[in-house]
C-alpha cells in the first residue's frame, strides 16, 4: 500500500483536483492522507466531502486547530507518522499528480532494492494556464543525457555565441529586444546543461543508482518533498522527518538527509508532478523568512558531520551555501541585507568554511551579485581598518 500525504492550507479552488489526480491512481493500494494546517476557507469541507464520494478509498483527515509556524513541516510530519503505507508520497494540497507516470515510478521501485525514486516534473503557471519546465530541468542531463542532447548542443551554442558577443563588445549593436533576451539567459543553466556531460556520461536514470557521483547529482535538483516516491522502512529506520520551527524552506535539509543517508535510489525522468504556482501560496510570501536558510544551513551541516560525511560533501555545501547566501541577500527587504552577511558569516565560521571563497562560487553573477560582493567587501574593510 502507497501512503498519499496531502499537504493543505487554504487551497479551496484546487484541493478536489489535487484529490482527484490521486483518486485516479487505480489499481494501486492506497490511503489517502489529509493534513489541514488551520485553512479558513473550505478546503476541509471539500474534503470531507470527496471522501464520501470514494467510500473504499480510506482517508485519513486530521485538521489542526491552529496555523502552525513556518512551511508544511508540522503537517508533513504528522502525516509520515500515521502513515501505514509500505511507500510514501508527498502531494501540495494546490498541485497534482499524473497516474500512468506515478504508476510506472512506483512500479519501478517496488521491483527494486532502492530507498526512494526521484520524478521529473513542471510547473503550471496558473495565471496564464500553462505547463513550463521545471527550473531545474538542465540537472536530468546527468542521468539522460541523450534525451537532452538538442538541448545540450543549443546551449553550446548559444554560449559560444553570447561569449562573443562580449568579447567584441557587438551586444551594443543588436536590437534591445535581443539584448534585453540574451540577458535574462540563466547562467546557471549553462551550468547544468554542460555539453561536457553529454560527451562523458557516467550515470543512467534506468539503473538503480548508490555512488557518491550520483548523490551529488540529485543535491543539484530542487529539494521538494513530492519530487519523490519513498519506502517508507526508509523513512523510518533513519527517522526522517522535516525539521519544525516558525521557517519556511525546511525542505532544504529533508533532502539532503534523505539522499545523503539512502543506500540506493532511482531517478525517473518522466513528467509525474505539476506544481502550480499561483499568486497565493506561501512561498509566494516567504522572502521575510530567507534568513531562515542559515538555520537550514547548520542542519545541513550537522547531519553532514553525523553521518561522517562532511569530508566528502564540504565542497558541494559550499556551493549550494553560495547560491542560498545570495538568494536570500537578493529577495530580503533592504533593511535587513546587513544581517545576510552576519549570517552568512557565522555558518562559515562553524563550519570552516571562508566566506570571500563560498561567495565567489555563485552560480548567478549579475548586478546584484556585484552589489552583494561590494557590500561584503566594503564591510569587511570597516572591520579590519582598512
Amino acid at each position: 500500500m502507497i501512503s498519499i500525504i496531502v499537504t493543505t492550507y487554504n487551497v479551496g479552488p484546487f484541493i478536489a483536483e489535487a484529490l482527484t489526480s490521486a483518486l485516479a491512481l487505480e489499481g494501486i493500494d492506497k490511503e489517502i492522507i489529509v493534513v489541514d494546517d488551520a485553512s479558513s476557507d473550505d478546503t476541509v469541507a471539500i474534503v470531507e466531502e470527496l471522501s464520501q464520494a470514494y467510500p473504499d478509498v480510506p482517508f485519513v483527515i486530521h485538521r489542526f486547530e491552529e496555523n502552525t509556524p513556518g512551511g508544511v513541516a508540522n503537517a508533513a510530519n504528522y502525516g509520515l507518522s500515521v502513515a501505514k503505507g509500505d511507500y510514501v508520497a508527498f502531494l501540495d494540497g494546490d498541485d497534482r499528480l499524473f497516474a500512468h507516470p506515478f504508476y510506472r515510478a512506483l512500479d519501478r521501485l517496488k521491483n527494486s532494492q532502492a530507498d526512494f525514486v526521484m520524478v521529473n516534473s513542471n510547473e503550471y503557471i496558473h495565471g496564464r494556464a500553462t505547463y513550463t519546465n521545471f527550473p531545474d530541468y538542465g540537472a536530468w542531463v546527468n542521468f539522460s543525457p541523450r534525451k537532452y542532447r538538442k538541448k545540450l548542443l543549443f546551449y553550446a551554442i548559444m554560449k559560444l555565441i553570447i561569449g562573443s558577443l562580449k568579447i567584441f563588445k557587438m551586444r551594443r549593436f543588436l536590437p534591445n529586444k535581443v539584448s534585453a533576451r540574451l540577458k535574462r539567459i540563466n547562467v546557471k543553466t549553462f551550468r547544468l546543461l554542460s555539453l561536457r556531460k553529454m560527451l562523458s556520461p557516467s550515470l543512467s536514470a534506468a539503473k538503480e543508482l548508490s555512488s557518491v557521483e550520483a548523490k551529488k547529482a540529485l543535491l543539484q535538483m530542487a529539494p521538494f518533498p513530492w519530487r519523490k516516491i519513498y519506502r517508507r522502512s526508509f523513512i523510518e529506520r533513519h527517522n526522517l522527518r522535516l525539521p519544525e520551527g516558525d521557517w519556511m524552506f525546511e525542505d532544504n535539509p529533508f533532502h539532503w538527509e534523505v539522499v545523503v543517508a539512502s543506500d540506493s535510489f532511482l531517478v525517473h525522468d518522466e513528467i509525474t508532478y505539476a506544481h502550480r504556482i499561483w499568486s497565493g501560496q506561501t512561498i509566494a510570501s516567504a522572502s521575510s523568512g530567507a534568513l531562515a536558510i542559515f538555520d537550514h544551513a547548520m542542519t545541513i551541516y550537522n547531519d553532514l558531520v553525523r553521518y561522517g560525511a562532511w569530508d566528502v560533501y564540504k565542497k558541494d555545501f559550499a556551493i549550494w551555501l553560495a547560491d542560498h547566501v545570495f538568494w536570500a541577500y537578493k529577495n530580503i527587504q533592504i533593511s535587513d541585507k546587513k544581517s545576510v552577511l552576519i549570517r552568512a558569516e557565522e555558518v562559515c565560521n562553524n563550519t570552516g568554511l571562508a566566506l570571500p571563497e563560498v561567495i565567489k562560487l555563485v552560480s548567478f553573477k549579475n548586478n546584484v551579485y556585484r552589489q552583494f560582493l561590494s557590500a561584503y567587501f566594503s564591510d569587511e574593510k570597516k572591520k579590519t581598518g582598512l
